[in-house]
């Protein structure tokens, strides 16, 4: 494990850099190579990562260097931003532990650096990869109002399908903060092909304050500039940018590769005039005719979209129950289960009322049934299931894919201090919380978070909290939840077990069944025991 925060083992095992043990795939593998040329900030280890052993990448920030605390500041801005961020083209976020309770540490998905792999890449495949990485950017820009600062080559990751992915946010600023100061702080933490005329112009003192106005006017110039190195760095090469072979520049066109270069950041076109370039058609051709009448997540950036789709995601959903279970596990894919698991479904209230119980009920818990003797817990979600059947939904996932999809995802919600998602998460706590076998994620991890929740005004999510205690207290034990303060001698047992002589000739049982029925039809067959509380009641008095 080497200087691995030892708390965190039960999420990932390191895989070791000369055996290969435990082995990646074939399509994934990441040689010692490529893990240096990921960004100087991090250390990073190949790992694999929860219950279903997903090949996965292990950033660590190196806590003994010079300029640690300046790197820290980097490293949190990295992890806020993948872990908020979603988007296909830019790399997924699984996991993070920050100081000062742990060292700075991010789970992404396995990914290797395009600097890598360009010997080995097409021209179509280059152009292709261009498409997702400018989408991506877009979506910064366009929905998020945030500038990344460092688009280059050692900023983009292929996942094993190839899929362009964009990383190192340590340098992102919100378009509210960019001016000089803050830029003038990341300037030596940039990749040189990414920097602006302007930009070294700052650097040695000269127009900060024209540079200022430009910022507020056009907050994309920056990007817009580094996007179009990355353009020239990656497909023209040996090639001149106004010669005849260049794809990009077109008399048709209404901007082109040289207005994205200008020294003048005013002229430099925004990056959504770059998405219509005509080297891109070839890119949205090949994404038209297909699953066009399909509900698409990625379309939802905020919780506006998210109530104007509603009726259009409930009837998506709804379908998706009737289908049969190959066709269904099809579309529930990995972007749909993260989508559904998201912070923003938490915040709709038809979602939280309609939706989630069918995502954090397991199919085999869908009939009000409890496993692993949590029937006593059987009435606790009763309204919510009922809601599923009210609405037309069923839950949407079995075991094997919540466990691997949705249950990771919960483990990660649970550290976010929402007070919408802790409640719903609480609500729905007997039906993942048996899920989670190992001992430390609960007792590090679940049981920390809990205690916070005590401390809270939220009388209701103090009372749930309790509620999810007395369940933490079965699967870990009094002393652990509620403490060893006590002393041997004042520790003692204050109830004892009384058997009255009238039915010791009766074999009491516990009752291993998942259902209080049972229970209860048990109580109205047998008389005796009936009687026999009275008779206990009366000795005690």
């Amino acid at each position: 494990m080497g200087n691995i925060d030892t708390k965190l083992s039960p999420y990932y095992s390191i895989v070791d850099e000369k055996t290969g043990s435990p082995s990646l795939s074939k399509a994934s593998d990441i040689s010692l190579g490529d893990l240096r040329q990921f960004s100087s900030l991090w250390t990073v280890r190949k790992v694999k990562f929860n219950t279903d052993n997903k090949n996965s990448l292990l950033f660590e920030l190196n806590s003994e260097h010079v300029n640690y605390q300046k790197h820290l500041k980097l490293a949190l801005n990295q992890i806020k931003c993948l872990k908020t961020l979603r988007h296909p083209n830019l790399v997924k976020y699984l996991y993070s532990k920050e100081p000062p309770h742990s060292k700075c540490i991010l789970i992404t998905e396995s990914v290797r650096p395009l600097t890598c792999l360009l010997g080995d890449l097409s021209r179509e495949q280059i152009v292709r990869g261009l498409y997702g990485i400018t989408n991506a950017v877009l979506f910064l820009h366009q929905k998020v109002q945030v500038s990344h600062n460092n688009i280059c080559a050692s900023s983009i990751n292929l996942n094993p399908k190839q899929t362009w992915k964009l990383n190192n946010f340590e340098l992102s600023l919100p378009f509210s903060g960019l001016n000089t100061q803050n830029l003038g702080q990341i300037y030596d933490f940039k990749d040189k092909n990414s920097v602006t005329p302007e930009e070294e112009l700052v650097s040695k003192g000269m127009g900060k304050s024209d540079l200022d106005s430009v910022l507020k006017e056009h907050p994309h110039c920056l990007d817009s500039y580094a996007w179009a190195m990355l353009v020239v760095k990656l497909l023209y090469t040996n090639s001149k940018i106004g010669s005849q072979t260049n794809i990009i520049d077109d008399e048709d066109e209404d901007c082109s590769l040289e207005d994205y270069l200008s020294h003048d950041p005013r002229k430099r076109p925004s990056i959504k005039a770059a998405i219509e370039l005509q080297c891109f058609d070839v890119c949205k051709n090949s994404h038209s005719g297909a699953g066009q009448d399909q509900f698409d997540p990625l379309k939802i950036q905020n919780l506006n979209d998210l109530e104007a789709s509603y009726d259009s995601l409930m009837e998506h959903l709804r379908d998706v129950c009737q289908m049969e279970a190959r066709m269904r596990k099809k579309v529930l894919n990995e972007n749909l289960i993260d989508f559904l698991v998201s912070p923003i479904m938490f915040f709709s209230s038809r979602i939280r009322q309609n939706l989630l119980p069918s995502v954090l009920i397991p199919s085999e818990l869908g009939e009000k049934k409890m496993v692993n003797n949590f029937y006593l817990y059987k009435n606790w979600n009763l309204n919510k299931e009922l809601k599923c059947d009210e609405v037309g939904m069923q839950p949407l996932f079995d075991l094997d894919k919540y466990k691997a999809f949705v249950l990771p995802r919960i483990l990660s919600l649970f550290t976010m201090r929402s007070l919408q998602i802790r409640v719903v998460l609480l609500e729905f706590f007997p039906f993942y919380i048996h899920l989670i076998n190992d001992t430390d994620t609960l007792k590090y991890e679940i049981l920390p978070e809990l205690l916070i929740g005590l401390k809270d005004t939220n009388d209701c999510l103090v009372s749930l909290t309790f509620s999810c205690l007395a369940i933490m207290v079965k699967l870990l034990g009094h002393e652990t939840v509620v403490g060893k303060s006590r002393t041997k001698k004042d520790s003692k047992s204050y109830f004892t077990e009384n058997m009255p002589k009238s039915i010791e000739q009766y074999e009491i049982r516990e009752s291993n069944s998942n259902s209080l029925d049972d229970v209860n039809e048990l109580i109205k067959t047998n008389k005796v025991i009936s009687d026999s509380m009275i008779a206990l009641h009366d000795e005690t008095e």
